[in-house]
């Protein structure tokens, strides 16, 4: 594992737990709705503003998993929970963002259309 992956390990776990949520939820689900979502979020932090747009053209499994992982990640910096898991910045997600973004494109190719959804499906229970 990177030392970025063990840094943010608590993180990627979360991003990556919302996103199996959905696609065990819509056995249509393939790594291009986990693509979709992820350039979605990935902009939606940036704030870019085309990030709106973008949203109305994602297939409804994709526009779910963006949600559920927005959901997690504010979680995340709201929470009063003790204890409390880190804040981390919109830099920080972006990176991470990208990180499994990275990850899905690796897998995706290794395994075909649900490449990557299946390799992380194993890691989460």
């Amino acid at each position: 594992m990177s030392e970025f992956a063990d840094q943010y390990l608590d993180v990627l776990q979360n991003i990556e737990a919302a996103i199996v949520s959905v696609a065990r939820e819509a056995p249509v689900a393939t790594d291009w709705d986990v693509e979709q979502a992820l350039d979605l979020l990935i902009r939606t932090y940036r704030g870019q503003s085309v990030a709106a747009t973008l949203e109305k053209r994602l297939s409804p499994v994709a526009r779910e998993m963006a949600r559920r992982v927005r959901a997690i990640l504010e979680w995340r910096n709201t929470t009063t929970e003790q204890p409390a898991p880190r804040r981390v910045t919109a830099e920080e997600i972006v990176a991470c963002l990208k990180y499994i973004q990275k990850s899905v494109q690796f897998w995706h190719k290794e395994g075909g259309r649900t490449g990557y959804l299946d390799f992380i499906d194993q890691f989460i229970h």
